[in-house]
């Protein structure tokens, strides 16, 4: 007799269908499992819209920011101190 090359198929259980606990194929479980599929692309293709080095950086910009409006409201306070417009010098009247 001669041997076969025919492809050896294996059966994985899915995940989602074993945790709800159900045991044969089930319109509800093939519905739960394409929707646990797609929220895995959709999370895969967000992951790849942003680069992952945009929120490394996420910190450093918020303190660049803090610190440029510290800085913007001591100029401001500078300013409002030494106005031109002195008050006239008080002078004795007696």
């Amino acid at each position: 007799m001669g041997s076969t090359n025919s492809p050896v198929v294996v059966v994985v259980p899915d995940p989602v269908v074993v945790g709800v606990g159900l045991h044969h194929p089930h319109p509800a479980a093939a519905l739960i499992s394409r929707r646990v599929a797609m929220a895995r692309d959709y999370a895969a293709a967000a992951a790849v819209l942003r680069p992952p080095w945009l929120l490394d950086l996420l910190p450093f910009l918020i303190v660049l920011l803090i610190a440029a409006h510290v800085l913007a409201l001591g100029y401001w306070i500078y300013r409002l101190a030494t106005d031109g417009s002195r008050q006239p010098a008080r002078s004795k009247k007696h």
